[in-house]
């Protein structure tokens, strides 16, 4: 008999969706253990790099949130210790994580994408306390539906979703 799959579920890690990171890895290692494979469900942290190359698993199975899981540096790392995983390569998770890159990508394949521009949050510091005006300014330029969420990490630092752009102004939580 062929020896089970030996596969390196991570989940965890540092972000701000730790939690919800480590609900998920461990559906998917009780999921991947019900069809016979060698699970280990590994929290990522100093000893990763020697855990992996002493007792390389066949297959890693990413399941982290924010930066230190989606973007393309884990992947990357992966990519040279020569592991495979599962999920799009380093570089395609790279562009991805960064919106207004992966916007620009996908419409120069020939995807239409609605309006948009790309404000940071110095952006909207530098507004001082006129940024929820300069949003009803530029929601009122867009329209249809539209998102407004900040460049980087997304829910936790304000992000939404209207269906009326003029009325984003009212909505922006600054932190």
């Amino acid at each position: 008999m062929a020896k089970p799959l030996k596969v390196m579920v991570l989940s965890g890690g540092i972000s701000h969706e730790r939690d919800i990171s480590l609900k998920s890895g461990r559906r998917v290692a009780d999921g991947l253990m019900a069809h016979g494979l060698e699970v280990s469900l590994r929290d990522p942290d100093a000893h990763l790099i020697n855990a992996l190359v002493a007792d390389a698993p066949d297959v890693v199975w990413p399941v982290l949130h924010g930066a230190s899981g989606e973007d393309g540096a884990l992947r990357g790392l992966l990519d040279m210790l020569g592991i495979a995983y599962v999920g799009s390569d380093g570089e395609s998770t790279r562009l991805a994580w960064n919106k207004p890159v992966a916007k620009t990508l996908v419409e120069r394949a020939g995807v239409p994408t609605p309006s948009s521009i790309t404000l940071s949050r110095d952006a909207f510091r530098e507004l001082g306390k006129r940024p929820r005006h300069c949003c009803r300014t530029l929601g009122a330029s867009l329209s249809g539906q539209a998102c407004l969420r900040w460049l980087g990490p997304g829910r936790e630092l304000g992000g939404f979703h209207r269906r009326a752009p003029q009325s984003y102004g009212s909505r922006l939580h600054l932190r």
